[in-house]
């Protein structure tokens, strides 16, 4: 048997399957290490090809950061394959730290779902409201980008105001519905515009860590409301 795969292959059977070079594994599995992350991001975000585009830029980052793991790794492999009679496996294992990686990244699609139920509640520690309506909601942020969500929704009075409650939100005294200069402050498409809202106020606040910001404007009925949580 092993004559006649010599004779129509000029190789010995255990030569036969030619591994991929040290080097073109090595160039392979930098990028592969993040791309995981770049479908990640291109679901997460609304705007699908801002979050592509962030995603990539955060995997050329990845991909250089873990060449720290990589590369120890794939020369382990290498030279443990060197005495070998047989190759196979060798580029799996080479690529499995980054094949693992993206695994793990694409399985928090599932377990941690970007739904605005979920997203919401990561971030403010609350839930939205049970019997909300006309939800609609935009999000972007994560990696390399600061995260920068908008929710807008119909409730009740009582809802808004238990948000306001656990969101430890403050009314803001000197809001100018019509002058909001924040970047992170804007109307959704489809959506009322705030600043058309008879006596419209405005509260916000900051979690314990300082760095996620919250706002929350409603209506004078407090029926509506949007609310704009980021990280800066």
């Amino acid at each position: 048997m092993n004559a006649a795969l010599e004779s129509t292959t000029g190789l010995p059977e255990a030569m036969d399957a030619r591994p991929m070079p040290l080097v073109a594994a090595l160039l392979l599995s930098l990028p592969l290490f993040g791309a995981g992350y770049a479908v990640d991001q291109t679901i997460r975000w609304t705007n699908h090809m801002d979050g592509l585009l962030n995603g990539l830029f955060h995997m050329a980052f990845f991909g250089i950061a873990s060449a720290i793991y990589l590369i120890p790794w794939a020369l382990i492999v290498h030279f443990s394959y060197r005495k070998r009679e047989s190759q196979a496996r060798r580029t799996l294992w080479m690529l499995g730290p980054s094949i693992l990686m993206n695994l793990v990244v694409i399985s928090g699609l599932f377990t941690n779902p970007p739904t605005p139920q979920n997203r919401f509640r990561n971030f403010t520690k609350t839930e939205l409201p049970a019997g909300l309506s006309d939800l609609k909601a935009n999000f972007a942020g994560g990696g390399v980008a600061d995260f920068r969500d908008t929710y807008y929704f119909k409730t009740s009075t009582a809802e808004i105001e238990r948000l306001i409650n656990e969101m430890k939100l403050e009314e803001d005294e000197h809001f100018s519905k019509r002058k909001s200069t924040h970047p992170f402050i804007k109307v959704l498409p489809g959506c009322p515009d705030y600043a058309e809202w008879e006596g419209a106020k405005r509260y916000g606040g900051w979690d314990d860590r300082e760095h996620w910001f919250y706002h929350l404007i409603t209506d004078s009925a407090k029926s509506q409301a949007y609310i704009f949580v980021g990280c800066i």
